[in-house]
């Protein structure tokens, strides 16, 4: 099967997909850590360098428009 990225590239997206499902679902305390030792990233800053990466942004500004976007459809 191909998916026009490498072996690596596929993992380490596949990882950060693990990863933000995880940290969406947990409770505050800790989130960070737990969620990049859960994942395999070697500490809490090599899960921050994917995310900003994978997804343009660190962790906390990703949670905090999930929370804005949960906020606003809940009210609705």
């Amino acid at each position: 099967m191909l998916v026009g990225v490498s072996p690596k590239r596929l993992a380490r997206i596949v990882r950060f997909q693990r990863a933000l499902r995880m940290l969406e679902r947990a409770d505050a305390g800790q989130r960070g850590t737990r969620t990049a030792m859960a994942c395999g990233y070697a500490d809490q800053a090599h899960f921050v360098r994917e995310f900003r990466e994978l997804a343009g942004c660190p962790p906390e500004a990703h949670l905090l428009r999930h929370a804005e976007l949960d906020g606003f459809f809940a009210g609705r």
